[in-house]
C-alpha cells in the first residue's frame, strides 16, 4: 500500500496506534499512483461493522452508510481529486500532538472510541514543471473498535478483536 502512496493498515489492538493510522490513512494518496475509486475501496477495508447493532444485517446496513458518508462527506471530493491529478498531486497526512477520546459509556463498553487530533496535510502539486508544496491543519475524528467484536479484513493476518474502523465523520467530534 505505501507504495501507491497509501497509509498501510496496522494489525494491532493498539487503539491509539490504530486511529492515528486511520486518520492518516484518510488523508494521504498519491493521484499519480491510484485513482480515487480505488483508494476508497482499500479504505472501505478498515471498516468493521458497528458492534452497537443486535441485528448483523442492522450493523452492515450502517457499515454501507458509514461508507458512503466517508465518499461523500468526509475525504477529498472527485472535483478537487481531479484538480489534484491535473497537477500530479499527492498528499500525506500527519497527526500532529497527541489525540483526544471522548468518553462515552455505551461505546468504550463495545471497546470502541471516538478519536480526535489535529492533522497536518501536506500537499504537492507540479505546475509548469516545478513542485509546489503547503500545508493545512485541520481537525478530524474517527470511531474505532479494538480489543471487542470486529470483523477482519478477508485475505489478511487480521484476527477478530484488531482494532478496525467503525466510521469517519465528515467533522470533528470534541
Amino acid at each position: 500500500m505505501a507504495e501507491r502512496g497509501w497509509v498501510p493498515e496496522p494489525i494491532t489492538r493498539d487503539q491509539d496506534a490504530y486511529a492515528r493510522a486511520a486518520l492518516e490513512a484518510a488523508g494521504s494518496f498519491d493521484t499519480r499512483k491510484a485513482t480515487r475509486t480505488e483508494w476508497l475501496a482499500w479504505l472501505d477495508t478498515w471498516f468493521t461493522p458497528s458492534p452497537l447493532y443486535e441485528k448483523p444485517q442492522d450493523a452492515l446496513d450502517q457499515m454501507a452508510g458509514y461508507q458512503a458518508e466517508l465518499d461523500q462527506s468526509v475525504v477529498l471530493p472527485q472535483d478537487m481529486w481531479d484538480s489534484l491529478t491535473s497537477e500530479d498531486g499527492r498528499v500525506t497526512a500527519q497527526v500532529k500532538g497527541d489525540i483526544s477520546y471522548l468518553d462515552l459509556p455505551e461505546t468504550s463498553a463495545q471497546h470502541m472510541w471516538t478519536a480526535s487530533a489535529d492533522m497536518v496535510m501536506h500537499y504537492t502539486r507540479t505546475a509548469d514543471g516545478q513542485d509546489v508544496s503547503y500545508d493545512e491543519t485541520v481537525r478530524a475524528s474517527v470511531q474505532v473498535v479494538c480489543g471487542g467484536k470486529s470483523v477482519p479484513t478477508p485475505g489478511s493476518a487480521q484476527r477478530a478483536g484488531d482494532c478496525k474502523v467503525v466510521r469517519y465523520f465528515d467533522s470533528a467530534v470534541g
